[in-house]
């Protein structure tokens, strides 16, 4: 005789593993410890967020249906801010914890997709490490580079293969990242270092000329001989530019004393002038702004191989060469140290 599975079974149906199956969404759990909020957020597409509640002790259990073609989700705190981001995928069990004043290094998975996910991280840890490639490499010679390059390219193939559960998608396509990484690191030492070498320390600095400044006269490097000169090459439409300037503001409130002026090149075009206006009334921008004559394609920029912004200089008082790139006010206490170094 056949026995019939009583209906709540049916709806419950758990795998051999004990676990319920939910092939249409994710299930995540977890806790983040020292958390400021009672929830975070999880980009779970590009049209919806999902708010997840956090316990008292920083515990949280929630479902989502993952969106996201490619699987990656993003973690927000309330603020909005990314904190990491994810790979998931619906019918999976995900777990994860982290200290939140440390989170990076922190963070860490278990369950279903573990493996790949804490590869991700020790991915974004390792690429912002010490170990992790940075603009000065170009100044390196070509052992030193050679060198630094293999380190790091050794540390993210390690990371990648210490873990066991990565599918091998998964495992190729981070294969192919990282021999893509290291390619262009290569690439931008081979076409940078020769100009490193041109605009090193000790080296007379290239020269604006008659750049019309705020007050609608003209500035010139020369003007300011006598100071040391920090310099920023931005523009109105450039994101990474406009997230410096509360840095650079800060910077310039505390070296008010000093003997260090902060110049802000605008390569704006003429024709968006007022644009360029606005921005320095809407920020409340001080030191003195310039904007070039004839937009990217100024002397100064060519004379110092600028091909992205933001881009920072420092001269000293007798316009020589300090740094052609010089850290982002954002790396406050690297740029701090290099100042502390200097007799202003």
């Amino acid at each position: 005789m056949y026995q019939t599975i009583p209906f709540f079974l049916s709806v419950f149906f758990l795998s051999c593993s004990g676990r319920m199956q939910h092939p249409e969404y994710l299930a995540i759990s977890g806790k983040i410890s020292n958390a400021s909020s009672q929830e975070f957020y999880i980009d779970a597409s590009d049209e919806v967020t999902k708010t997840i509640m956090l316990e008292p002790d920083g515990s949280f259990q929630d479902t989502l249906a993952v969106g996201s073609p490619d699987g990656i989700l993003q973690l927000k705190l309330n603020e909005g801010n990314v904190i990491a981001t994810i790979y998931a995928e619906n019918g999976a069990d995900m777990y994860f914890q982290a200290d939140l004043s440390d989170f990076r290094n922190t963070l860490h998975f278990t369950q279903d997709l573990a493996g790949y996910n804490n590869y991700r991280n020790d991915r974004y840890v390792i690429m912002n490490s010490k170990a992790g490639y940075n603009k000065n490499w170009v100044k390196l010679d070509k052992k030193k580079f050679t060198n630094s390059a293999e380190i790091l390219k050794d540390s993210l193939w390690n990371a990648l293969h210490s873990y066991a559960d990565v599918k091998a998608t998964h495992v190729k396509e981070e294969e192919d990242f990282i021999e893509g990484y290291m390619t262009t690191i290569y690439d931008i030492y081979e076409q940078e270092h020769s100009e490193s070498v041109k605009y090193t320390v000790g080296k007379a600095s290239p020269k604006f000329e008659n750049f019309e400044n705020y007050e609608g006269t003209t500035t010139s490097l020369s003007d300011l001989k006598g100071n040391f000169v920090f310099i920023d090459v931005w523009a109105t439409w450039c994101k990474p530019c406009k997230k410096e300037f509360p840095y650079l503001e800060a910077l310039q409130k505390e070296y008010t004393e000093k003997n260090i002026i902060f110049v802000s090149i605008s390569i704006d075009r003429q024709e968006d002038k007022e644009n360029w206006k606005k921005a320095i009334r809407e920020n409340a921008l001080g030191g003195i702004q310039l904007i070039t004559p004839n937009g990217e394609d100024a002397d100064f920029l060519r004379d110092y191989s600028i091909r992205s912004i933001p881009r920072f200089i420092l001269i000293d008082p007798e316009g020589i060469i300090i740094d052609y790139n010089t850290r982002k006010p954002s790396e406050t206490e690297a740029l701090k140290e290099i100042f502390s170094r200097l007799k202003m």
